[in-house]
Formats: C-alpha cells, sequence, structure tokens
C-alpha cells in the first residue's frame, strides 16, 4: 500500500502526511470533546483527575493548552503517558501571571495532594542538612531539618532527602581539601585518621596542623553548599504581572518558606496572618534561590 501512494503522490508528499498523522493529537478515551479546547492558552498549572476522582497528574506550564495536549501526541507516548491517559477523565487548571507562580504552584500542589503519576517534588518527608558552627570546635552535625527553626538558617550547609546523601557530600569535601576525618565525625578512635596515612589529611589529628586553621578551611570547603541567608528584614511580596493577560499576582515568601499567592490586598493580609509552613522545603527554596535575584518587583511586607 505503501509503495503505491509514493508512486501516486511522490515520497516527499507521503512523508509529510505520514508525519502529521504522527502528530494527531489522541484524545483519552474517556475525557469529554472540547476538555483540551477550553484549556487557557497561558501560564499555570493543571490537573488530571481520573473517573472516581482521584488526583492523577499535576503539571506546570507557559501555556496550558499546548503542553497538556502534548501530553497525548501519539509520538510522545510511553507506557506510563498512555496508562495516564486511559485513566484521564477530567481536566482541571488554574491559571497564573507567569512562570514563577505556575512553578510555585505545582510545588505545592505534588506535595499536599501526591498524584499518582508524579514522581518530581513528591513529599519529602524528613530533609536533612550539615549543620554545622564556625565560631565553635565542635564537629559538623548532621540534623532532620525539622528539628531547626526554619527562620534560623545561618550555619546550614545542604538540604538532603537522607542522611546517606549528607553523609557521603560531607565525605566527599573532606576528601577534596583533605580535611582531617576525625575532626569532621567521619572516623572515631585512636591514633591518626585514615586520610594522614595515606597523606590525604594534613595532620589535625596528629597535632600537625591547629584545629583553627583546620576551622578556617572546612569553612571554605562547606561555602559553596551554604544555605543562602534570607536577604531580606521579612516577608516579602513577588509582583508577577502577565504581559498581555489581565492579571496579576503577589508571590508571599517568608524566610524562604513560600505562604500562597494573592490577586488583592486582602489575600496579602490573610496569607501573611495565617500559620506559616514549619520547615523549609527543598525544591521552593530552590525555586526561590533560582529565580529571586531575577524577580524585577520586589515588595516589602514586614520587617522593614
Amino acid at each position: 500500500i505503501v509503495s503505491s501512494m509514493i508512486s501516486d503522490k511522490g515520497l516527499e508528499q507521503v512523508e509529510q502526511a505520514m508525519a502529521h498523522q504522527v502528530k494527531q493529537t489522541s484524545l483519552p478515551p474517556n475525557l469529554a470533546d472540547g476538555s483540551i479546547e477550553r484549556l487557557p492558552e497561558g501560564p499555570g498549572v493543571y490537573l488530571f483527575y481520573e473517573e472516581k476522582g482521584n488526583l492523577l497528574y499535576v503539571g506546570k506550564s507557559i501555556n496550558i493548552r499546548d503542553r497538556v495536549r502534548s501530553h497525548f501526541y501519539s509520538v510522545m507516548k510511553n507506557d506510563r503517558e498512555m496508562q495516564m491517559a486511559q485513566q484521564v477523565c477530567n481536566i482541571e487548571h488554574i491559571e497564573t501571571a507567569g512562570e514563577i507562580g505556575a512553578l510555585l504552584r505545582e510545588a505545592e500542589l505534588i506535595k499536599t495532594r501526591q498524584p499518582i503519576f508524579n514522581r518530581r517534588l513528591r513529599r519529602n518527608g524528613r530533609l536533612y542538612t550539615i549543620y554545622w558552627d564556625p565560631e565553635t570546635h565542635h564537629k559538623p552535625d548532621i540534623v532532620e531539618v525539622q528539628q531547626l527553626e526554619a527562620r534560623a538558617q545561618a550555619n546550614r550547609y545542604g538540604l538532603f532527602r537522607n542522611r546517606k546523601n549528607a553523609l557521603d557530600i560531607l565525605n566527599k569535601l573532606a576528601k577534596d581539601h583533605r580535611l582531617c576525618l576525625k575532626t569532621v565525625g567521619m572516623e572515631t578512635g585512636k591514633g591518626p585518621c585514615f586520610g594522614y596515612q595515606i597523606k590525604k589529611c594534613l595532620g589535625t589529628c596528629v597535632g600537625e596542623e591547629s584545629i583553627e586553621q583546620h576551622q578556617l578551611r572546612l569553612t571554605t570547603a562547606l561555602m559553596p553548599i551554604r544555605i543562602q541567608a534570607w536577604p531580606y528584614p521579612g516577608a516579602i511580596g513577588i509582583r508577577e504581572r502577565h504581559p498581555s493577560l489581565d492579571r496579576e499576582e503577589v508571590h508571599i515568601i517568608d524566610h524562604w518558606l513560600y505562604l500562597g499567592s494573592a490577586v488583592n490586598e486582602e489575600e496579602v493580609h490573610c496569607l501573611l496572618e495565617q500559620q506559616k509552613p514549619a520547615f523549609l522545603d527543598i525544591d521552593i527554596y530552590r525555586i526561590l534561590q533560582k529565580r529571586l535575584r531575577k524577580a524585577a518587583d520586589i515588595i516589602h511586607l514586614t520587617g522593614a
């Protein structure tokens, strides 16, 4: 059949027709006609639900309609996409003023709603950090973030999803910077550390390097992963406007904690007065750290 079509229409025209067919959207069988066409073409998040109302998936995009449609392109389907498409019965959306709002809402919804098909940005569970005060001679300590006050962010280095990841990073830093494994708490016992025996330690464990000098080198080693101090005296709002849509939002942030997004002054006050999250969220922190310095319109809300 294909060969006869090529003879009749020519190879180029047949290839174009096949490419067009491959890109055709294959709607989920249980999704009502027009569901995708009714979605907005602006930024925000979208939510896929199955027949019983269970949340399947949360995603974000600067163009909700195009992104949702892309889930169902036959050329993009893998086993996971096909399984999800078979179950989708309803699509909801939340419009935002821009990319920052979409990123924050997506991260928040995934953690609070636990969609079945989201693998990234799931609930943190226990988060760990390396806690170390350079003013003391104590060893670095790996502690649960939940045990520390959200506002007391000094002397924290890195956010880790489990204790092992934190230990691995500390061990790597010790080796890369020729730190003493006993002084940083990675080894115990008498005598020199293993690193000293293989000439990878400058000898703090045997008195060849002072504790003070070691502390300075440890500070240098940890500095690249230090949790950035909150650069404002209190809560701020990041004002985000869409250049073409008539929409504006203010994202309320306090010491890296995302309190929510508001569209008017009353909502801003409500968010500031509500109970704040108990501890840092690794994904929210990374989103804000990356984009806060690019935010053009910042409002100082408290502590000024």
